[in-house]
């Protein structure tokens, strides 16, 4: 069905065959009363002959054998709005200030007495740490990073897409941003479960998380700002619009798993918001890969493959395109050779995965306007991690000092020694054509696909668990999009049986290894909570 700008519309035809049939029955209610009697009786209450009932137009007809037959009044019949769009994009330049240094003994680090340029003509050096892989100072920017964002309103309702270029960051920061735009913009009533802001997990970023090295907090302050304040710009520019959704399949020669069981998700998922008159306002695209192709020896500040990927959609699609990581963990990358690392392999990945995303929307679907309905909680999750739990206790893990709790010092107790942190979980669903699933941290794809392989090398302490319910058990659109690493980091998310540390050194980064089972827990209730809003809003038994 086509609106008069020539956008799809889902959803609603049904009602208005109700309305009709409900105005047919009406009409036709019994076998014995023609139309014309049943006009005449009408006829007569306008005239004031016949006295309505309390419970409405209940009318007593006297039939030819003296029965009287009573006409009750079509139910009150459920309207559901129209489904209208609008689009907007925003973005801000998040990139620190980097004092490049002479690093006399190469190793990537400013020593007492190198000389330095005083950017900010303070005197002092101020690094800039980059995360991931070992301990770097950055001497320079390659690309600027960015806080991006698309707003999307349905019917309404607004809702926020955000990515920022960083590691990761805690979840104090989700929650400070959500209340800076609810405060800049509160005539659009957003919730929590409206806004979606992620982290790339860039490895060539600044480290927002202290796992390396903390950035000061001004500049975490700054990044919460600018990403607030790309939010409002993508919430001022909104224009009527529609969505359309097309998938990829990433290849080998771009990513491999490099920790066992191998498993891989290869979808590409993407998103694009298209104007009235055609135009691409926006293109979002999750891929389930690390952006760490500029490897250790890079010594300068990148959004690494997410940034040539964004530039390629751009220059043939038009628009703002905006990098979200997918179901990442344990552990895709795109490096095929630690030896042969550095930007040209950055720039090769990221053109390769732009040509992806632009042959896929070659000869697109038309846009649709989709009714969206999101939902969010916050499960308790137990901290079993003794390093994640002294860094937060320390001060050098940031954004969680806050919302720790429950700490006793007894293992037999809920939260256990070291307490627990409620983190957020939540679903935004895009009509019967997409499901939109933001994680907080780094998933298996195991627990997207439910693929679930024996676990290697060897079985672990819990090989026999129960394996946990997965993503795609709940979803039922045709498409999925998997946004990682969204309203805080929490590390790897794996699936328990898997848990064995000796042999897997990165599941270190990990809170607990029961956390998919508790966030898996989540999903569920917040499938069922969307299931019955969409009943509410149609008008229909959410049993059925």
């Amino acid at each position: 069905m086509l609106n008069q700008k020539g956008f799809i519309r889902s959803g609603v035809v049904r009602m208005s065959l109700f309305a009709i049939m409900v105005s047919f029955a009406a009409g036709c209610s019994s076998g014995q009363d023609s139309p014309d009697t049943i006009g005449d009786t009408v006829s007569d209450v306008m005239d004031n002959e016949i006295e309505p009932t309390d419970s409405g137009l209940d009318l007593a007809v006297p039939d030819e054998g003296g029965t009287d037959l009573a006409i009750d009044a079509a139910p009150e019949v459920h309207v559901v709005p129209p489904c209208v769009m609008k689009i907007g994009v925003g973005k801000r330049d998040v990139s620190p200030v980097v004092e490049p240094f002479e690093d006399t003994n190469g190793n990537n680090w400013r020593d007492d007495g190198e000389a330095f340029t005083d950017t900010n003509d303070n005197d002092e050096y101020d690094p800039t740490y980059i995360a991931g892989f070992g301990p770097r100072q950055a001497q320079g920017i390659h690309d600027p990073i960015w806080s991006r964002c698309m707003a999307i309103e349905s019917t309404g309702q607004a809702y926020l897409f955000c990515a920022t270029d960083s590691i990761g960051m805690g979840l104090s920061h989700y929650d400070r941003i959500v209340a800076r735009i609810k405060e800049l913009r509160p005539q659009f009533n957003l919730e929590d479960s409206h806004v979606t802001w992620a982290t790339t997990h860039t490895h060539q970023g600044p480290d927002t998380q202290g796992v390396w090295d903390l950035m000061p907090l001004e500049y975490l302050d700054f990044i919460d700002e600018q990403t607030a304040q790309a939010a409002v710009e993508a919430l001022d520019s909104m224009v009527p619009a529609g969505i359309r959704v097309v998938s990829a399949e990433q290849p080998d020669s771009l990513v491999r798993d490099i920790d066992v069981p191998v498993v891989i998700d290869r979808n590409i998922s993407i998103i694009q918001g298209v104007a009235e008159d055609g135009d691409v306002i926006g293109t979002l695209v999750s891929i389930a890969n690390h952006p760490e192709s500029g490897g250790p020896d890079n010594m300068k500040v990148s959004s690494d493959f997410p940034h040539y990927l964004r530039q390629k959609v751009e220059e043939v699609q038009g628009g703002m395109a905006i990098f979200f990581a997918g179901a990442l963990g344990l552990m895709a990358t795109p490096v095929m050779d630690w030896d042969n690392t550095g930007m040209w392999l950055t720039e090769q990945v990221g053109n390769a995965y732009g040509d992806i995303v632009n042959q896929a929307l070659v000869d697109p679907p038309a846009p649709s306007c989709e009714y969206m309905f999101a939902a969010e909680s916050r499960p308790s999750m137990k901290l079993e991690n003794f390093d994640f739990w002294a860094g937060i206790e320390s001060g050098l893990i940031n954004g969680f000092i806050d919302y720790l709790y429950g700490e006793s010092g007894d293992e037999g107790a809920p939260c256990g020694f070291m307490g627990c942190v409620d983190v957020p979980v939540s679903v935004v669903k895009f009509g019967e054509l997409l499901t939109w699933v933001n994680v907080p941290g780094e998933l298996t794809p195991e627990l997207v696909l439910g693929v679930y392989p024996d676990p290697e090398p060897v079985p672990g302490e819990f090989a026999d668990a129960e394996r946990e319910p997965y993503l795609e058990q709940f979803i039922d659109t045709p498409n999925r999009f998997v946004a990682c690493l969204s309203d805080t980091e929490i590390g790897y998310i794996y699936p328990r049986y898997q848990e064995d540390r000796p042999n897997h050194e990165h599941q270190r980064n990990s809170a607990s290894p029961n956390v998919a089972g508790t966030l898996m827990a989540g999903y569920a209730d917040l499938f069922e909570d969307i299931a019955a809003s969409e009943a509410a809003f149609f008008g229909e038994d959410s049993a059925e």
